[in-house]
């Protein structure tokens, strides 16, 4: 996509490549309510993709409005939520191709490593999603929860996959899964030595 082109050569950095196919498979864009598959992570409240013709000036608003150190960590965010939060890329933490996800609270100073790469990060969000009290029945949750995975099946691994479908299957709570429960699970899959580490970001 020329817009993600121009990304990578205004900042020098390749994008991973998860992040590129998901734009070109049209995953992250949000989708009617009834529309078959629905998008990426499609009923997280709290996770609104940047579209890619918007992301070099999302960065140059982090770094003009909100004092955010964007050269000096090499950030690029590429989703907010309602709050006004930010997940960003974090290429000076990179290692090979593997490219943390931080995200950054708008009303702290302090940027918190959430994954070392992005598919460990849509893993993270659908395990912190599944602890919700669910607005609705938890019927419904469950519902909207197995689409949310089959819009993940080509993108994670299938006993990720599994593992959340699991979790949808799951009965007799008041959400579909405990939040110590879900903290151990990222502990478990998803463990690198920057896990939870954190640091300043403003300048």
């Amino acid at each position: 996509m020329k817009h993600l082109d121009r990304v990578e050569q205004a900042l020098g950095v390749k994008l991973p490549k998860l992040f590129r196919r998901l734009w070109a498979d049209g995953a992250l864009s949000k989708r009617d309510a009834a529309a078959d598959p629905v998008a990426v992570l499609q009923y997280l409240i709290d996770f609104q993709p940047v579209p890619p013709e918007e992301l070099l000036a999302k960065r140059e608003e982090l770094k003009t409005v909100f004092q955010v150190a964007v050269d000096q960590h090499q950030l690029l965010p590429f989703a907010t939520t309602e709050q006004g939060d930010h997940f960003c890329f974090y290429f000076a933490g990179a290692a090979g191709d593997s490219v943390p996800v931080v995200y950054l609270p708008y009303d702290e100073d302090t940027a918190h490593i959430q994954a070392q790469d992005l598919a460990d990060f849509l893993f993270r969000a659908m395990l912190q999603h599944a602890t919700t009290t669910p607005a609705d029945s938890l019927a419904a949750a469950r519902t909207e929860y197995l689409r949310m995975c089959e819009a993940l099946r080509p993108y994670l691994a299938a006993e990720r996959l599994a593992l959340l479908t699991s979790i949808a299957a799951s009965k007799g709570r008041a959400r579909l899964l405990p939040p110590a429960e879900a903290r151990k699970l990222i502990k478990q899959h998803l463990a690198f030595p920057r896990l939870s580490k954190q640091f300043v970001y403003t300048t």
